[in-house]
């Protein structure tokens, strides 16, 4: 596997545990950051392997999932996209009506990491990975 993509999905996964992390902790808001980070992260591993591209700098999850050029089932196109605000929302109290922590409770979080949970499988199932 090439360094760029072997150095993605290990931060990918760095990611996902800080996730857990903040799950356990109760920092909701920081599960949503991380969370998105995370498949962001994979989609671009992706990018470099399906498409043989160099990522484009950018945060929005459904432009990488299509310039991956995987066939992605509507379950998990519909998983990525209710991800994606998440970005801004965890991040910025103007997007967040406020305080972006104020925004998240632990439903919502814990909904976000399954769904985050089922979006990494699917990637890395896609990815011709070399287990670290």
């Amino acid at each position: 596997m090439a360094a760029s993509i072997q150095a993605w999905l290990e931060s990918a996964r760095d990611d996902l545990d800080a996730a857990e992390a903040m799950l356990k902790t109760g920092r909701w808001s920081y599960v949503a950051f991380m969370c998105h980070q995370a498949i962001a992260k994979l989609l671009k591993a992706a990018v470099y392997q399906c498409a043989a591209q160099i990522p484009p700098p950018t945060h929005n999850l459904g432009h990488l999932l299509k310039k991956t050029g995987l066939d992605v089932p509507e379950a998990m196109e519909t998983r990525i996209l209710r991800i994606n605000p998440h970005y801004v929302t965890s991040r910025y109290p103007d997007a967040a009506g406020g305080r972006p922590a104020d925004a998240y409770n632990g439903s919502l979080a814990h909904q976000i990491y399954e769904d985050t949970l089922e979006v990494c499988r699917w990637l890395e199932s896609h990815l011709k990975l070399k287990e670290p």
